[in-house]
């Protein structure tokens, strides 16, 4: 399989405020771009994974990044170094936290294994490190295990969309 693509950051955001002669404004216009190509280091990948899962009220899963998931093309993905995270909660009452895996947790992003980030309903978080030639390292069978977690609010299950780019051994 080759892998290619971009991840892109575009911010748009304007402020005005009317006195009494003019309405001056400020604008940002921000916009980062990130290009990879097939292979492993910097500015490279050779596998992505994307799914739109389903969590039970106050349910939790892990995904196991090298060895768990299956790829498009049915075959099993071992993720070595992931490149670009994104993950959107679709729930429009209900937070979902991601990390702090009982054991064996992904925590490259994280710092610490009891470390969290919680994604309000609707929210979306993304990580790139698609341009630092070793990403965020996974360590099969130590450090291999993203916890997604529905936190019990709101009204019944909730669902993600997630989408993992990185390097595959």
């Amino acid at each position: 399989m080759d892998v290619t693509g971009n991840v892109q950051f575009v911010i748009s955001s304007q402020a005005t405020k009317a006195l009494d002669l003019s309405t001056p404004s400020d604008t940002i216009s921000f916009q980062t771009k990130y290009s990879f190509t097939d292979g492993t280091g910097a500015n490279k990948a050779n596998q992505h994974w994307s799914d739109t899962r389903t969590l039970a009220d106050g349910a939790s899963e892990e995904l196991d990044l090298a060895g768990g998931l299956t790829d498009a093309f049915g075959d099993t993905v071992t993720f070595t170094k992931i490149k670009t995270l994104y993950i959107r909660n679709n729930s429009a009452d209900a937070n979902l936290i991601i990390g702090g895996a009982a054991a064996n947790g992904f925590t490259a992003m994280f710092g610490g294994t009891d470390d969290t980030l919680i994604l309000p309903a609707g929210a979306a978080v993304m990580l790139c490190a698609s341009s630092h030639a070793t990403g965020y390292a996974v360590t099969a069978d130590t450090g291999d295990l993203l916890q997604i977690e529905h936190d019990g609010t709101g009204d019944d299950s909730l669902t993600y969309d997630i989408v993992i780019i990185g390097e595959v051994a």
